[in-house]
């Protein structure tokens, strides 16, 4: 029953880490807080959605993935995912807001 919710809250740790790196480094977005929590929530579906692709591709018929490197594969595909959902909903939020917040850095 509480296994969903430690589920997320590593997520969330996770991809906190995972946002703080990336849009500090590469990503030319300014690293603010509420770009963090942007990028954050937009990890979530990113990290589901590439998953779930993964899923139909490479699994078998019960849903299984059958292999250590296979189950290697899918963190990897959903951590990529997370990093591409939570850059671009950052992106989207600059654009749309157009402003970049570089005066809000931590």
């Amino acid at each position: 029953m509480l296994l969903p919710l430690i589920g997320f809250a590593v997520g969330c740790v996770v991809f906190t880490v995972v946002g703080s790196i990336v849009l500090g480094y590469f990503a030319g977005l300014p690293l603010t807080r509420t770009n963090l929590l942007v990028f954050v929530i937009g990890a979530f579906p990113g990290a589901a959605g590439l998953g779930y692709l993964h899923e139909l591709i490479f699994a078998d018929a019960k849903h299984e993935l059958h292999s250590i490197a296979a189950v290697l594969v899918y963190v990897a595909v959903m951590l990529i995912g997370a990093i591409l959902g939570g850059t671009t909903l950052v992106w989207l939020k600059v654009l749309l807001t157009g402003r970049l917040g570089r005066s809000q850095s931590f």
